[in-house]
């Protein structure tokens, strides 16, 4: 059986002795006993390490978020651990703008919280994060499901001094971290929402791994030894990519991508390594592979960055370092990819207005075209320039200067520098992610349409 203060114990002694530990409390029992058990491994280390406790009140179970608010400051008082909270209460309303599920807004406005106050303090300070044995089963289970590399099979990191995250608890079993709670006499919730097969995670949890479990008694200990096996793999692995990219490297963020293809034998994936921590994704880097002896200059674009490419070599700035954001392809499916701000999808059959509606109804930003003819072939991404003009939907082709819809949304200084423009053969049809015009319109008659989103 794991001993839950050994454990963090084992991992203080590979973080410096100046440095503070934050926890992540949610109030569930895996965050409880391991803000427990670092406040009892700081205390045996017999050092002044500072201890931060840290909530997120997401606000979107009613009571049962409250309750678990006052459990979280229950436990920071029981350990006389500084404590920090959060209320987030427009969850709804940020997922539906920036078009991500409850569950993705959620981990990220998380995260870049503990980023803020994680950088305000005094001393360097690294993240605790309670995610347990099953948990890294399932992320291993989602990640095979999803299409993923070697990395993704290794599961999560106990130790990541890159972005400083620790997870002391990952070779602990739920019952085993419960036991060490009830042994304390330490209160802990039950996340209802967790009891709903409503997310993938949650179906893995309830419904993949107990039907595994019924047919393979042994499956999950397989699952770990892959794990171990796989990770084990990947440090060689990454060795070799790392020795790669350094061969490559002309200056910080160029790269010889004609070199690359004369010692590697997957350029792509080499490629991917460079990119994917600029926000990139592997289908981005198929491209750019593909585009290493195209004779014209390729761009793609991430959340964060642009990457160009041009005679064989790879540039990557940050995207604060241009001016103007503009791509141009000649179909949509192209220009999503090299810009990577937004999707494009072919939708044909069942009842295209149904979705239309329930997206509308969702508030999450579309765009819907009708695809039934031969698309067009000219197709601009870009910002908006002064003069803009755009036929919104519902005034019968009449236009408006899209300076004037950005200030009647009151639409702050930096909404409107990220706002988009889609062009389609000179005719600016979507202004993302405020209003899309009556180009091609999707009707009752339309057997296909290609549904936009950010």
């Amino acid at each position: 059986m794991a001993d839950i203060i050994q454990l963090a114990v084992k991992t203080l002694y590979r973080i410096p002795l100046s440095h503070g530990i934050a926890v992540a409390l949610s109030g569930g029992a895996d965050s409880v006993a391991l803000a427990a058990a670092m406040a009892k491994a700081i205390i045996m280390e017999n050092r002044h390490r500072p201890l931060l406790l840290l909530h997120c009140n997401f606000h979107l179970r009613g009571d049962e978020s409250n309750r678990d608010a006052a459990i979280a400051l229950e436990i920071a008082e029981k350990l006389s651990a500084p404590f920090q909270s959060i209320d987030f209460k427009d969850v709804p309303d940020i997922a539906a703008r920036n078009g991500e599920s409850i569950e993705m807004t959620c981990r990220q406005l998380r995260y870049a919280w503990f980023d803020s106050i994680l950088s305000s303090l005094p001393v360097t300070t690294w993240l605790a994060l309670g995610h347990h044995n099953e948990d890294n089963r399932e992320t291993l289970l989602l990640n095979l499901f999803r299409g993923t590399g070697t990395r993704g099979l290794c599961g999560m990191d106990e130790f990541d001094p890159k972005r400083r995250f620790i997870r002391p608890l990952l070779h602990a079993s739920r019952s085993e971290i419960e036991a060490f709670l009830s042994a304390n006499d330490l209160p802990w919730i039950v996340d209802s929402s967790n009891l709903i097969p409503d997310v993938k995670r949650n179906r893995i949890r309830l419904n993949i791994i107990p039907a595994i479990q019924k047919d393979f008694p042994d499956a999950l200990q397989g699952l770990d030894t892959t794990t171990r096996n796989l990770a084990d793999d990947y440090a060689i692995l990454h060795q070799a990519l790392e020795s790669a990219i350094q061969r490559i490297t002309l200056s910080p963020g160029i790269y010889d991508l004609l070199k690359l293809t004369d010692i590697s034998a997957s350029p792509r994936r080499v490629i991917f390594e460079i990119v994917r921590e600029y926000g990139f994704n592997a289908s981005q880097a198929d491209n750019m592979a593909s585009a290493i002896r195209s004779r014209e200059a390729k761009h793609f674009g991430s959340s964060t960055h642009i990457a160009s490419i041009h005679r064989g070599t790879l540039a990557v700035s940050p995207k604060e370092s241009h001016q103007d954001i503009c791509f141009q392809a000649d179909d949509p499916f192209k220009l999503a990819d090299m810009c990577g701000e937004f999707s494009c999808e072919r939708i044909s059959g069942g009842n295209l207005m149904e979705i239309i509606r329930q997206f509308a109804t969702d508030k999450i930003p579309f765009y819907a075209m009708d695809a039934s003819e031969p698309l067009p072939a000219g197709w601009i991404w870009r910002q908006p320039i002064q003069g803009d003009r755009i036929a919104p939907f519902g005034m019968n082709g009449k236009t408006r200067l899209v300076s004037d819809i950005l200030s009647d949304a009151h639409a702050s200084p930096t909404q409107k520098k990220q706002a988009r423009l889609l062009v389609v053969e000179g005719t600016p049809v979507w202004l993302a992610p405020w209003r899309a015009s009556a180009f091609r319109p999707v009707t009752r008659t339309s057997e296909e349409m290609l549904l936009f989103r950010l």
